[in-house]
C-alpha cells in the first residue's frame, strides 16, 4: 500500500512539474511573440516617419519583407494609428503635386493598384483632393511635349487614349495649350 501511495506521489509530481514547465515555456513564448509583435509596430511607425501616403496592405508587406510574419505585420498595420481613407487622400494630393497631370482614371487605376487602397479609399480620396482634371490635363499636356510643340493630333490622343482624360478635359488643355504656344511666337 505504501508503494501504491509513493508511485501515486511520484506520479502527481510529475504531471505537476511537467504542467509547469510547459505553462513558463508558453509564458516565455507568448512574451517573445508580444515583444515581436510589438517590434513589427515599432517599425510600421518608422516607415511612416519617412513616407507618406501608405495603404494597409503596403504597410503588412513592407514589414513582412523586414522579417516579421503576416501576422505580427498584421498587428503593425492595425494599431499603427493610421486612418487608411486619409492615407489615400494624402497619396492623391502627392499625385496632384508631382507635375505629370493625372486623369481621373490614372489616379483610380494608380491608387488601387499601384498603391493597394481600398475601394472606399479610393473614392474617398478622388472626391476629397481637389482635383481640377482640366488643369490635370493641360499640366499633362505641358508634360507630354517636354516643353517642345507637340502636333494636335498626338496630343489630342495621348490625353485621350493613353492618359483617359474626357473630352471636355482634352479640349480645354489643347486650347489652353495652344495659347500658350501662340504666346510664345512658336504657333
Amino acid at each position: 500500500m505504501k508503494r501504491i501511495s509513493v508511485m501515486c506521489l511520484v506520479l502527481t509530481l510529475i504531471v505537476y512539474i511537467s504542467g509547469c514547465g510547459s505553462s513558463g515555456s508558453n509564458n516565455t513564448q507568448n512574451k517573445i511573440m508580444s515583444e515581436r509583435r510589438e517590434a513589427a509596430l515599432e517599425k510600421a511607425k518608422e516607415y511612416f516617419d519617412t513616407f507618406t501616403g501608405l495603404s494597409y496592405k503596403s504597410v503588412v508587406e513592407y514589414i513582412k519583407d523586414k522579417g516579421y510574419t503576416e501576422n505580427e505585420a498584421t498587428y503593425a498595420a492595425d494599431n499603427c494609428g493610421k486612418d487608411w481613407k486619409e492615407q489615400a487622400l494624402i497619396r492623391a494630393k502627392l499625385y496632384l503635386n508631382d507635375e505629370l497631370g493625372h486623369s481621373y482614371k490614372e489616379m483610380l487605376s494608380d491608387l488601387k493598384d499601384r498603391d493597394y487602397f481600398t475601394e472606399n479609399e479610393v473614392e474617398y480620396a478622388i472626391s476629397n483632393c481637389g482635383a481640377d482634371w482640366k488643369e490635370q490635363a493641360f499640366i499633362n499636356a505641358n508634360y507630354y511635349s517636354n516643353n517642345g510643340m507637340a502636333s494636335v493630333e498626338n496630343l489630342t490622343s495621348h490625353l485621350k487614349e493613353d492618359k483617359g482624360f474626357t473630352d471636355e478635359q482634352v479640349n480645354y488643355a489643347v486650347e489652353k495649350y495652344i495659347t500658350k504656344w501662340k504666346a510664345l511666337g512658336k504657333f
